[in-house]
C-alpha cells in the first residue's frame, strides 16, 4: 500500500517535529489541536507536504514542499487549559494552494465513523521501540472496537482514572473512535497521524491520532488508541473549508 500524504510542521525557533496533520484540500490541513498549542508558543509558520523521509529529500517516491501558514483555525468546542480531549481538532489554511500528486493528495471524509471491526491504517512517525523514532513514515493495520469494550479494557488494566481525566463521561456517544492491534500501536510522536480506509479506490479519512497511554516500556500499549472522529465533526470542517464566515472559532494568525 502506497504511503498517504502527511504534512510535518517546521519550526525556525525549535527545529523540526515529526508530529503529523493530514491534507484534505488543497488549502485546509487537519491537525489534532493539542498539539498545537505549544507549537504556537514556539511560533511554527510553516507545514511540509510530501515528505515520507526525515533524513533525506531525495528518495525517488519523497517529494517535500514547504508552505507558510496564512491561519489556524481551532475547534470552537476545545479548550487548551483543561486536560479534556473532546473536539482536538484543528484547521490550518496555507497560503499558497498544495499542489497534488502522486504522493501529496486529498482525502474523503465519511459521514459515519467506521464500524467496530473496520480495518483501518494509521501512519506517523512515532517512536518504534523505547527511544527511538523512525526516519521513514510507518504504517500499521488495526481494527476498530465498539467504545462500550473499550472502555472495559481501560478498566481491566486500571486505567478507568486516566480516561476520565481525559473524557469525564467515558467514551461512548462520543467524538472518540478505538482502535487496537496485537502487534504494534500508535505511540509518542503519532499524534495527528491520519487514520484512513480504503473504499471504492478512494482513500476515507477515519480519524486523527489523540490519545492513549504510554507505549514507551514495552514499545506497545496494551490499551486501545484513541482517535478523534472526522465524522462526528464534518460540519465543523466544511463550513469552513468551503469558505464560511469564520465566528465563533478561535484563530491564531502566525
Amino acid at each position: 500500500m502506497e504511503v498517504p500524504c502527511s504534512a510535518v510542521p517546521l519550526s525556525s525557533a525549535t527545529g523540526s517535529s515529526s508530529q503529523l496533520h493530514t491534507v484534505y484540500m488543497k488549502r485546509p490541513t487537519l491537525r489534532k489541536a493539542e498539539t498545537l498549542i505549544p507549537f504556537l508558543s514556539n511560533r511554527v509558520n510553516t507545514v511540509r507536504v510530501g515528505d515520507i523521509n526525515l533524513r533525506s529529500d531525495s528518495e525517488s517516491n519523497s517529494k517535500p514542499v514547504d508552505h507558510e501558514i496564512a491561519l489556524i483555525i481551532t475547534h470552537p468546542g476545545y479548550d487548551p487549559d483543561k486536560s479534556i480531549r473532546h473536539n482536538d481538532l484543528a484547521l490550518l489554511m496555507t497560503k499558497e494552494k498544495i499542489q497534488f500528486n502522486d504522493i501529496v493528495f486529498p482525502y474523503c471524509i465519511s459521514d459515519q465513523p467506521p464500524a467496530p471491526g473496520t480495518q483501518v491504517t494509521i501512519s506517523g512517525f512515532g517512536l518504534f521501540n523505547a527511544t527511538t523514532k523512525p526516519d521513514h513514515l510507518l504504517e500499521a493495520n488495526f481494527t476498530v472496537m465498539d467504545t462500550a469494550e473499550c472502555e472495559n479494557i481501560f478498566k481491566k488494566h486500571d486505567q478507568e482514572a486516566f480516561l476520565r481525566v481525559r473524557y469525564p463521561n467515558l467514551l461512548q456517544r462520543t467524538d472518540i473512535i478505538c482502535a487496537i492491534d496485537e502487534v504494534s500501536s500508535a505511540c509518542q510522536g503519532d499524534s495527528g497521524g491520519p487514520m484512513f480506509l480504503v473504499k471504492n479506490r478512494k482513500r476515507y479519512l477515519e480519524g486523527v491520532v489523540s490519545g492513549g497511554a504510554s507505549c514507551r516500556a514495552n514499545f506497545k500499549s496494551v490499551l486501545p488508541g484513541l482517535y478523534i472522529s472526522l465524522a462526528r465533526h464534518v460540519h465543523f470542517i466544511s463550513d469552513y473549508v468551503l469558505g464560511q464566515p469564520i465566528d465563533n472559532v478561535t484563530l491564531n494568525v502566525p
